[in-house]
């Protein structure tokens, strides 16, 4: 498998985590120093969304990745695109569309 290959894999099992609500694929798929933004611009960090998507928490679902490209540059991965997907949460659901670039360090 390719780099690019299981950078893209990585991306499709944090979306198949979030949908399951699955914390211990989460723990194993984020770094603890994890810093990203929600889909409002808000700051996160891996404690955020282990406590936000575990169980009983926010779920995502019906994510449909279009245009999807994944690529490495030196030790960064970097996933780019966009996608359509929904959130549900005991109390609300929300549809969303994202542009979103993804990068990870360290490969």
């Amino acid at each position: 498998m390719t780099r690019e290959a299981e950078l893209r894999a990585t991306f499709t099992a944090i979306g198949k985590a979030l949908s399951e609500n699955d914390t211990e694929a989460l723990t194993r798929l984020y770094d603890k120093e994890y810093q990203g933004h929600s889909i409002r611009g808000e700051v996160e960090d891996w404690d955020m969304v282990l406590s936000t998507y575990g169980p009983g928490g926010v779920r995502q679902y019906g994510m449909t990745e279009v245009e999807m490209k994944a690529e490495i540059q030196g030790n960064v991965g970097l996933v780019s695109g966009s996608g359509i997907g929904a959130r549900t949460s005991a109390c609300s659901e929300i549809g969303f569309s994202s542009r979103q670039r993804t990068g990870w360090a360290g490969l």
